[in-house]
């Protein structure tokens, strides 16, 4: 009587995932995952066996064809070199490997997954933080976390549609806690520490946020024939104590731009928006 060797005689069995068909050793997928081992001890039904043709193939429903192909990678590598089992895969796609062994209950290989992605380099911060979320790989949050406050990139729109506006705000207000360290000595060595909370810096933000934002890309030019503005000034006669004004009224907006011209050439008190927009300072002409 013949002997099956336990090791290389496998049962195969033929899958069909999306239009894709796999015939795949059983046994791979049985040791791993109890609802497999489940599947493919029910009975079969006559003449009706499913799994031994393409024309009657077992369906995997819910799955997607590559996340299946890549499990398989995982469960039924090549041997190469001294029977040596090498494997590469981005973190994509073993994202995929992770999606289903939770599906399938595969402890074992969703322990391996984690612990291959989590050495990985080649991904995006914003990607694992979706995965650690989904997932429920709660070790992976607060270094990834870290990882995003310290790279150099801005936030983008995709970024918060994926983290939701609730953490990037939490993330921005952490990084916006940063301050340089000085030593009173030898200066500032690019070195940062955190606050306990943002600090208010005299920097004008104005043309950058004329840069960026669209909502303020020409302002002044849209408005300039619709809203008064006002800018009186006043002088004061030495020696007749007579007091003089005149008035100069321009086309702005009124919520904008009041300025206060003081006589003998001070400067006005808001003169630097009137420099950006092209308005003199004027001086009060004496009245004889």
């Amino acid at each position: 009587m013949n002997i099956r060797d336990k090791t290389f005689y496998s049962d195969f069995k033929i899958f069909k995932v999306e239009n894709v068909l796999f015939k795949v050793p059983t046994d791979a997928l049985t040791a791993e995952s109890e609802v497999f081992r489940d599947l493919l001890k029910l009975p079969p039904v006559p003449s009706n066996v499913e799994g031994l043709s393409d024309e009657n193939p077992i369906h995997l429903e819910g799955v997607l064809s590559n996340d299946f192909r890549q499990l398989l990678r995982i469960l039924c590598p090549r041997l190469v070199h001294q029977n040596r089992c090498v494997v590469f895969l981005s973190f994509t796609q073993w994202t995929s490997v992770l999606k289903l062994a939770d599906q399938y209950m595969m402890d074992s290989v969703r322990s391996h997954a984690i612990f291959i992605m989590d050495q990985q380099s080649d991904f995006d911060p914003i990607d694992k933080i979706v995965v650690a979320r989904r997932y429920s790989i709660k070790s992976w949050l607060t270094p990834t976390y870290n990882r995003i406050l310290q790279r150099p990139q801005s936030f983008t729109q995709h970024d918060l549609e994926r983290l939701g506006s609730d953490t990037v705000l939490k993330l921005v207000a952490l990084r916006d806690r940063l301050k340089p360290m000085e030593n009173s000595r030898f200066g500032s060595f690019g070195l940062w520490s955190l606050g306990t909370k943002r600090e208010a810096i005299s920097v004008d933000f104005t043309e950058a946020i004329e840069e960026t934002l669209s909502d303020c890309h020409g302002v002044f030019p849209s408005l300039v024939s619709s809203l008064p503005l006002i800018i009186r000034f006043s002088a004061e006669i030495d020696s007749e104590s007579k007091q003089s004004a005149s008035t100069l009224t321009v086309n702005a907006p009124t919520d904008m731009f009041i300025f206060a011209a003081e006589p003998s050439g001070i400067p006005a008190t808001s003169a630097t928006p009137a420099r950006r927009f092209g308005l003199r300072k004027a001086r009060a002409g004496r009245r004889n």
